[in-house]
């Protein structure tokens, strides 16, 4: 940037500069303050600087978040290396957040502490002997907390309670013998040497600590526990005496007598069963059994490999249950009640096109980033990072479900991002683009994200996919208008779409839940989705509005479903002699196209043959619309249509990888060799190549199909 000249990324970088100088001034004081003991009205002094540090902090956050709204279009100059600048703008004031954050938990208050030197100032503090008792009677406070939870269903457990109580019974009689020969001898100190119950775990697997305060050990340890966090996290001390924060998941109760105690025989179990009724021990591990009858995502949760937030993934396995969600059913044509026409695919005689069919809203989403995602823990290989989209009224899906893959591409693997423009080589799966179209007037009508991740198991090689989290977008405003252009930036939700209030990973908030400074902090690690929200052109809006009214989809892919949906007019109302005829139509065009919507590397084939296509025509032809449905047609059935009756051609599945490259190798392949020869017939004929046995219905189009009957 020339001298003197100024901009939005100039300014930045100059208040940067000053909050930088004041972070370090402020945290040169803390120190010297901290170190020295001596000085005056220390406690307030301390307090005074934490608040400092917590204001600081919130100015920082303040000018980090106006760095990453920098734009390069706002600049009134070329700058060079804009992205690069800007970046190392953020991770300085991420630095300077560190510091304070660190800072903050040093001179942190602590209520506690001060109470007690209130009352040493005072003399308001007991004898020993005092505090020796309320010593004691924290013990037992503790004691009580640290109860079992299998207390709740006492009631289930009489029979086994009243063989407690009678051993519990004799053991006190034993205690209590000792105790007279005890007073007896005249000592006491028993009464002084009550210590709390030491319950201890034994860690399933190793954990390396992410943070300060947490506490590493190796698979095996023997950990005591010091106090239960609800959000998963103890306190335990390991046998070195240090303490710090645990997983729970990672734990089991430790049994020392484990070695040496002689598990029942099966006579016994059996002579019990016939002699009694069934126990409320009994009863109750019949419950826990069915508990412990648990999906691969959860054995991973208690493996430690996933945050507490992730789940198997809703979307996916709506999927997998059938073909009501995808393009196949939303893009046929779908008969009214009575079944003598169609309610969603009209005509217009006089400009001889399909009659358009405008919706309440329809927008254009542009997917930008995912950011602060967690990661995996290890025993996982990620074969893809992807969001599924759909519509989604907070009960049921209201629409079919696509997906788009993202890229991650940072050093911690905890950014996802989207390509945005759309080229020959790019793949549609990648395109950051796609479109939703909905007339409903469902209250919560809205736009479900829901981020995924597919995986492998590296011990077992099991392939499954688990969701990330959840965004949910409403379609419309309170006062029942469309949500017009705008970017989002929106929390991800952990759990499913069915739960409410359920953090991606706690971990992040879970140590910011009084401190001010850490709670500011922490907004900034939470994971997020960023995407923007269009209203669509002229010529998209056109395009639209000759599709169904519920439908979301690709828009690479726009163009050949509106051709898709032109055709079928066409032949079932243009140019059919009997309308209510229900005999079938021959068409492998319209009854193959909605299938291959559904295997994204096929539609590439039918865009990057389209275009070429298009590229050679003339002008007039251009625009002469029937030649262009003909072209269109014509284009599908070479490339598409064989190739989704390829007999080696194996199915598609995101995530994959063996099976997208071999389908990507033989699609090459066909496409080249239709180039080299100017014709589709070498393809077909070759030996090389082997089809599917020929089936009527890839011919035969039924207009009372199973996907145009209204359910």
């Amino acid at each position: 940037m020339p001298k003197g000249s100024s901009g939005p990324l100039k300014d930045a970088q100059d208040a940067v500069i000053v909050i930088k100088k004041k972070a370090e001034e402020l945290l040169s004081e803390c120190t010297c303050i901290l170190e020295d003991s001596t000085i005056d009205s220390r406690p307030s002094k301390l307090k005074d600087l934490y608040q400092r540090c917590v204001d600081t902090g919130k100015e920082t956050e303040e000018l980090l978040q106006t760095v990453e709204k920098l734009n390069k279009k706002n600049e009134s100059t070329k700058v060079k290396d804009f992205a690069g600048k800007k970046i190392n703008e953020i991770k300085s004031l991420q630095e300077v957040m560190d510091k304070l954050e660190i800072m903050g938990d040093k001179l942190e208050p602590d209520e506690v502490e001060d109470e007690y030197y209130k009352k040493v100032n005072n003399n308001e503090l007991g004898t020993d002997d005092e505090a020796t008792e309320e010593g004691e009677e924290s013990v037992e406070d503790e004691e009580d907390f640290y109860k079992d939870d299998d207390e709740e269903y006492e009631d289930e457990e009489d029979v086994e309670e009243e063989e407690e109580t009678e051993e519990e019974t004799e053991d006190e009689g034993v205690e209590t013998d000792g105790n007279e020969e005890n007073d007896e001898g005249g000592s006491g100190e028993n009464d002084d040497e009550k210590t709390p119950k030491i319950i201890q775990y034994q860690a399933l697997s190793a954990f390396d600590g992410e943070q300060e305060d947490d506490l590493s050990f190796a698979e095996g340890d023997i950990l005591t526990l010091i106090g239960i966090r609800e959000d998963g996290w103890w306190e335990c001390e390991d046998k070195d005496g240090k303490s710090g924060l645990v997983p729970s998941t990672y734990l089991q109760q430790y049994n020392k007598y484990k070695d040496i105690q002689t598990p029942e025989t099966e006579e016994d179990d059996d002579d019990d069963e016939m002699t009694s009724p069934r126990s409320g021990k009994v009863l109750w591990s019949s419950i826990k059994k069915a508990v412990k009858e648990t999906s691969a995502t959860d054995v991973l949760h208690a493996m430690g490999a996933l945050p507490s937030g992730f789940r198997a993934s809703t979307l996916s396995k709506i999927l997998q249950e059938g073909d009501d969600y995808t393009m196949v059913n939303f893009l046929s044509p779908k008969l009214s009640t009575s079944n003598l026409s169609y309610k969603d695919l009209f005509f217009n005689p006089t400009s001889n096109k399909i009659r358009s069919r405008p919706v309440r809203v329809q927008r254009v989403i542009t997917l930008q980033a995912c950011r602060q995602i967690p990661t995996p823990g290890t025993g996982l290989t990620i074969l893809s990072r992807h969001i599924r989209m759909c519509l989604f009224d907070g009960k049921k899906v209201l629409s079919n479900i696509i997906a788009l893959r993202a890229q991650c591409t940072d050093k911690e693997q905890r950014t996802w991002t989207f390509q945005s423009k759309l080229t020959d080589a790019l793949s549609s799966l990648d395109f950051s683009d796609f479109f939703i179209r909905c007339s409903g007037s469902e209250a919560n009508v809205g736009i479900l994200f829901e981020l995924c991740i597919s995986y492998k198991r590296q011990k077992t090689d099991e392939e499954s996919e688990f969701s990330c989290g959840w965004v949910h977008l409403p379609v419309f405003n309170e006062d029942g208008t469309p949500i017009a252009n705008k970017s989002f930036d929106l929390m991800v939700n952990g759990g499913t779409p069915y739960e409410k209030g359920v953090e991606v990973d706690p971990t992040i908030s879970r140590r910011a839940t009084s401190n001010p400074l850490k709670s500011l902090m922490s907004k900034n690690k939470q994971p997020r989705l960023v995407f923007k929200v269009a209203v669509p052109t002229k010529e998209q809006k056109d395009l639209l509005d000759t599709l169904p009214e519920v439908l979301i989809g690709n828009m690479a892919n726009l163009t050949h479903l509106s051709f898709y949906r032109q055709i079928l007019a066409d032949v079932l109302l243009r140019d059919k002699i009997e309308l209510n005829s229900t005999e079938l139509i021959h068409s492998p065009f319209l009854t193959s196209f909605p299938a291959v919507t559904e295997q994204p590397d096929l539609m590439d084939a039918v865009r990057v043959t389209w275009n070429e296509k298009v590229r050679i025509s003339k002008k007039a032809d251009k625009r002469d619309n029937e030649y262009m449905k003909d072209q269109f047609r014509q284009v599908f059935l070479e490339t598409a249509y064989p190739l989704d009756h390829s007999s080696s051609l194996p199915p598609f599945k995101i995530g994959n990888d063996e099976s997208v490259q071999k389908r990507q190798t033989e699609i090459t392949a066909f496409l080249q060799t239709n180039k080299e020869k100017n014709t589709v017939l070498v393809s077909l004929l070759s030996s090389e190549c082997s089809y599917e046995p020929f089936d009527m219905s890839e011919l035969a189009f039924d207009v009372q199909g199973q996907y145009c009957l209204t359910k």
